[in-house]
């Protein structure tokens, strides 16, 4: 007995979260009937389907079966080429064919970032706040994020434990930053400022990541204070 075997391409891409068909060609070259058994051998089983995985193929008959590729949008399918064989084996005869190829994940992003306290404060005594940043990739990629603050009157200054960060497909990390205000009231009412810290990523620098909280800048005297100080005072 004997029969061919050929995928139609040895180069499958696909995008994770996704599910992309592989036409597989099979003859069966013998005068008698034959029942093949297909596998795939290289990658993770969760990322792969084979509907028929036993073929019967008349004597003659040509056989078009389709394999499907399948991996998760998770950072474990992480972006990438990943040899792969599939066999096909009669049942009849024992004889097998491997057959060569690649499955290539293709890259996705999704950088998110958290931020606590959501609210802090200053006075004239105590500078600074410290806050913790906790940056977390969920794409399938590694990134080096540039690390920054603003808000909108540039009314803050921003000091991180380090200005870069770089975090690998499926991780998190937290970095403490310090926030003080520019200028420093003896004498007003409260202010409140909201503020926005970032990181941009340097590999793709239109891959950005913001998160907010707001700063309060307490003076060391209110009118109210001062008020209620001279009625004690009299």
């Amino acid at each position: 007995m004997s029969f061919s075997a050929r995928l139609l391409s040895d180069l499958i891409s696909v995008e994770a979260g996704a599910t992309v068909p592989l036409s597989l060609e099979i003859i069966n070259k013998d005068a008698a009937k034959d029942s093949l058994e297909i596998q795939i051998e290289g990658l993770d089983p969760e990322w792969t389907a084979i509907p028929v995985p036993v073929l019967n193929a008349e004597s003659n008959e040509t056989i078009t079966e389709k394999i499907f590729f399948k991996p998760p949008r998770a950072s474990e399918s992480l972006a990438g080429n990943y040899p792969f064989v599939l066999k096909v084996r009669s049942l009849e005869s024992g004889e097998s064919k491997a057959l060569q190829g690649i499955l290539q994940i293709k890259t996705f992003h999704h950088l998110s970032m958290e931020i606590l306290p959501k609210k802090g404060s200053v006075t004239p005594l105590r500078k600074v706040e410290t806050f913790t940043l906790t940056v977390m990739n969920l794409g399938n990629t590694e990134h080096t994020l540039q690390l920054f603050g603003s808000d909108p009157e540039d009314t803050c200054a921003f000091e991180f434990e380090q200005d870069q960060v770089t975090i690998g497909p499926g991780h998190q990390k937290n970095i403490e930053v310090d926030v003080r205000a520019t200028s420093s009231r003896i004498v007003s009412g409260s202010r409140l400022t909201g503020f926005s810290v970032s990181g941009r990523s340097i590999e793709s620098p239109s891959l950005l990541t913001t998160a907010q909280a707001q700063l309060e800048q307490r003076p060391l005297l209110t009118p109210a204070s001062i008020v209620a100080l001279l009625l004690f005072i009299v």
